[in-house]
């Protein structure tokens, strides 16, 4: 059991969390972790915010399962999953991942990653204007906040491959499918935050009557659905001590849709953009 606490230079707390974590080793160095946690309300974050003020953080209890097998054996891997609710507020969240790694030999190794996550009612800052109208700052007196609850799902898919030819030269492969899809609802504001630093309570958004639509069109705007795939290839070389010549080729394909789901359609027909990347490292012996 474990309680941590961080606060700002003003005494605001940043952040409290009170863990308990139980491990399993078995005899054949199988490993089991149970994590329950819990962080209660009264904590306060800037990275929601631009401007200096303070965002209330919404409470969370969290429990949490990982499984992972013999390291040490030729092919090892490992499961897990979460489960988070905030008792007060209206966010949820669920987050599963699995991995594989296989080393055929001792120069070759294989490792297969998933990641899937979920988030249900998200309390997000989309805007602030100034009493002038212009975008907030640390400067402004006044300010009218805007936020609304964001659904988001997303996938992650990683594959890479380690190839030590000698112990001189090596290569590495790295391929990464992600995908993002989400949208917002519940649109909500503060109205006139007094002061450099004010404190956004959650209590004190009132609601709008705002659906969506920013052009009035007939379709909603605040749907979002990105995907993206990265691949690398890394050649590292070292011809003598000391000195060490590194090659990298990067590839990489991306779309957006105004969808709320995961679309993977048409991404290796998008743009790519590619990277070449030279280093040598000079070992001079002065």
């Amino acid at each position: 059991t474990d309680n941590n606490a961080e606060f700002a230079f003003d005494h605001t707390r940043k952040k409290l969390g009170i863990n308990t974590k139980l491990t399993l080793l078995t005899q054949n160095f199988w490993t089991g972790i149970l994590l329950f946690e819990y962080k209660p309300p009264g904590s306060w974050t800037r990275r929601e915010t631009s401007d200096g003020s303070w965002f209330e953080v919404s409470d969370e209890a969290r429990v949490s399962f990982g499984v992972e097998s013999n390291p040490r054996k030729q092919f090892s891997g490992g499961f897990g999953a979460e489960a988070m609710v905030s008792p007060s507020t209206e966010l949820q969240a669920a987050a599963a991942y699995t991995y594989a790694t296989l080393n055929p030999s001792p120069a070759l190794q294989l490792t297969l990653k998933t990641n899937l996550e979920r988030r249900i009612g998200d309390l997000r800052v989309i805007d602030c204007l100034s009493e002038d109208g212009s975008s907030c700052w640390l400067r402004s007196t006044s300010r009218d906040y805007a936020l609304a609850l964001q659904d988001t799902r997303s996938l992650d898919l990683t594959a890479r491959a380690s190839l030590a030819l000698s112990t001189e030269l090596s290569l590495e492969g790295y391929m990464q499918v992600f995908a993002a899809g989400g949208g917002l609802h519940d649109y909500a504001a503060i109205f006139a935050a007094q002061g450099a630093h004010p404190k956004l309570e959650r209590a004190s958004t009132e609601s709008i009557p705002f659906n969506g639509d920013s052009d009035r069109d007939g379709d909603r705007d605040d749907r979002f659905s990105f995907a993206t795939l990265n691949a690398n290839m890394v050649l590292r070389w070292e011809l003598f001590p000391g000195t060490t010549l590194i090659a990298v080729y990067t590839r990489a394909h991306r779309h957006n849709r105004d969808l709320n789901r995961l679309a993977f359609a048409g991404l290796r027909r998008t743009k790519a953009e590619e990277i070449i990347l030279l280093k040598l490292t000079l070992f001079a012996g002065l």
